[in-house]
């Protein structure tokens, strides 16, 4: 009798906790007085294909919030951890991004944000880091302004650079195609870079050193994607791969634009390397210059001088192609 009266308790047990994790995962998400309006037809209309009888108004506003499935309700495999996910990403307000891969109009958005962009000058970044051009400790650099950050979950976070909007509506389109969605940012950037003579008359901004050296300074981006899934993060690094990287001159069947060595930056993963990302701020700007491990040190060293700015180092990876890039190969 004892042992039936426990079964009955923890059944009881179950079945109150399981209603809880719907009304908590409403409550959390400030939609108690949408939950009010939903009439018992709209909610049998919105779980169409689900055969339970409780929390049914709950649950229709999670499934036409896209919190959770009818899939999901049937199953209720891991549904507390998807509302949970849920729920912590719908109420963080550090992530700053203009839509997903899978919005109809995200590449309007991508191109009007591109179209209002400017280059940053004026910065004590701008002297200091030419002057470590001029001295040999680094390539180049690029300055953001830090109230642009995607700010996404860096686990599912891929960096896309480049500096042209076609590729990056191809891109897009792309991922549409392979049906991958992804929360999208793009994050400007000024690059910088010397300009050499023989080029020919610059159409970027450019600062001539005392020397006569010519640095450039044009306006790019890194298209900030986070994804859904490892898996999706893993496919689209294979897509960049195989549709963005340039092989051979005059190549077929690559995006427009596709460079030799695409940078594509992440949290560790198997196959990429490991540069540092010598991160220099002056409060409102960041300046972002990627250098070998090695080559680090000298160059926080100088720039540190400097009292007006922050340094700080930061493990990132980066894509073979890239990583040679850094290492002095074009290919």
């Amino acid at each position: 009798m004892r042992k039936k009266l426990l079964i009955m308790l923890s059944l009881l047990s179950l079945n109150l906790y399981a209603q809880d994790i719907y009304k908590s995962a409403i409550k959390d998400l400030k939609m108690e007085e949408l939950v009010a309006t939903y009439s018992e037809e709209k909610a049998e209309k919105s779980l169409k294909g689900y055969e339970g009888k409780d929390n049914l108004k709950e649950k229709a506003v999670l499934v036409d919030l896209k919190a959770i499935t009818i899939e999901d309700l049937n199953s209720e495999k891991n549904i507390n951890k998807k509302l949970k996910a849920f729920v912590k990403d719908y109420t963080d307000t550090k992530e700053y991004y203009l839509g997903n891969v899978s919005d109809k109009n995200i590449i309007e958005r991508l191109n009007n944000k591109w179209n209002r962009g400017k280059i940053i000058e004026g910065s004590p970044l701008n002297s200091v880091l030419n002057e470590a051009i001029l001295k040999g400790l680094t390539t180049g650099y690029n300055i953001k302004d830090r109230s642009e950050y995607a700010n996404f979950d860096k686990e599912y976070t891929v960096s896309y650079g480049h500096n042209d909007m076609i590729h990056a509506s191809q891109i897009i389109g792309l991922l549409k195609g392979e049906n991958i969605d992804a929360k999208v940012q793009l994050e400007l950037k000024t690059s910088a870079f010397v300009y050499l003579p023989e080029w020919g008359e610059s159409s970027y901004t450019t600062t001539k050193m005392p020397d006569g050296t010519i640095i450039a300074h044009p306006l790019e981006y890194d298209l900030k994607f986070q994804f859904e899934s490892q898996k999706d993060k893993e496919r689209f690094l294979e897509l960049v791969d195989k549709y963005a990287k340039k092989d051979e001159e005059n190549q077929n069947g690559l995006l427009y634009e596709s460079w030799w060595q695409p940078f594509v930056q992440t949290e560790k993963v198997a196959g990429y390397e490991m540069l540092i990302d010598n991160i220099v701020s002056d409060g409102k700007y960041d300046a972002h210059v990627l250098t070998l491990p090695e080559k680090s040190k000298a160059l926080v060293k100088e720039v540190s001088k400097n009292k007006e700015i922050e340094v700080k180092i930061k493990k990132v990876w980066v894509n073979p192609a890239f990583y040679r890039f850094m290492s002095g190969e074009y290919k």
